[in-house]
């Protein structure tokens, strides 16, 4: 067999692989690939609407397919596909609702309650969300959004959008039909396009549409909710330094933070940075008013005003047993912003950071 790259490398999406893919469940299981998906997910999982043959359908019920081959001037017919050795790549009747329940049981893997964790283990779900080969970007198959990259994971598309963070996604077609299912990883919120032509291009209106949701609630790219030590942390080093301590002073560092920018240098450059903002102000707004955001459990960022412009602080902390800080650093920004001015944005600019109660 010739390889147009080796494996792993390179992304091309193959039909073939994953027709190879179902005959080797009907080798391992001794039965039909439908029959297992059946009985495994679509039972299980109550898609009562979705079969990989007509026959449990009325008739009126089903959406004929159409083709064109003049750019829409003229549609022909087109009937179904079957199964065959090619079913498993799809060719499955289904609805909205139906397709919309998929998308949440591979959804809901990230969140406290994964739905029907029987069926299949929400980290197996997650590994399915996570990118493993690369896909360049700008792409057309991404239809000119603002990604930060994308890839491919396992029977899944991830998006890296650089405002609302992870989106993923897949596409269906045969001829005759077109269908497209993208949901937003943060919020669970998501789009489920059918249509009975292969020129519907399913994957431009979902992929609209879903935009235009995001854009209007101002969708968070993602929730975090930072450790309590995170916090603890962030919290006395912002009193230490509005105390006018020293950073050799400041609690909760690994041994290496002081190794690395001795505490003589960090306080001179604070120095520098605080008469470069015009002084701290003596009355600051309580520190949940002054989060920035996180870029995960493990790190924070946060303001100290100044009469000019405002500090940023930002604390990272090493998951040990006792976790400790391995990184303080404070930029100046200007008041009431987030960036440097030369910073990009970025999705992390917009997390919704969740504090622990207590």
């Amino acid at each position: 067999m010739l390889l147009a790259a080796a494996p792993g490398t390179t992304y091309q999406y193959s039909n073939l692989g994953q027709s190879l893919l179902g005959r080797a469940v009907e080798v391992v299981t001794g039965r039909a690939v439908e029959d297992v998906v059946r009985d495994t997910l679509i039972v299980p999982l109550g898609l009562h609407r979705t079969a990989h043959a007509p026959d449990p359908y009325r008739a009126e019920d089903l959406a004929g397919g159409f083709r064109t081959f003049d750019d829409g001037a003229t549609f022909l017919p087109e009937p179904f596909v079957g199964s065959g050795a090619l079913g498993c790549i799809g060719s499955m009747f289904s609805t909205v609702d139906d397709i919309a329940t998929w998308m949440w049981f591979l959804g809901s893997a990230f969140t406290d309650g994964p739905l029907a964790p029987e069926v299949l283990a929400p980290a197996s779900r997650r590994e399915m969300q996570q990118p493993r080969t690369p896909i360049p970007v700008p792409s057309a198959m991404f239809d000119g959004r603002d990604l930060a990259g994308a890839g491919y994971g396992y029977g899944l598309f991830v998006e890296e959008d650089r405002r609302f963070g992870r989106v993923v996604q897949h596409s269906g077609g045969l001829p005759g039909f077109s269908a497209h299912m993208r949901w937003h990883a943060a919020t669970g919120t998501g789009v489920v396009a059918f249509g009975n032509s292969d020129e519907f291009a399913a994957r431009r209106v979902a992929g609209a549409a879903l935009q235009a949701v995001l854009e209007r609630t101002e969708a968070p790219s993602a929730v975090v909710h930072p450790w309590t030590e995170t916090v603890r942390a962030a919290q006395a080093i912002d009193a230490a330094m509005l105390d006018g301590l020293s950073a050799a002073e400041y609690p909760f560092l690994a041994e290496h933070v002081l190794q690395d920018v001795p505490a003589k240098v960090r306080d001179a450059r604070l120095a520098a940075q605080q008469a470069e903002v015009g002084g701290v102000r003596a009355h600051q707004p309580p520190f949940a008013e002054r989060v920035v955001t996180a870029a995960n459990e493990a790190e924070l960022r946060w303001r100290i005003r100044g009469e000019r412009a405002d500090l940023r602080v930002e604390v990272r902390l090493v998951g040990i047993a006792a976790p400790l800080v391995q990184s303080v650093s404070v930029v100046v920004v200007g008041s009431g912003e987030r960036l440097t001015a030369d910073e990009l944005p970025a999705a992390a600019d917009h997390h919704r950071v969740v504090l622990p109660t207590r």
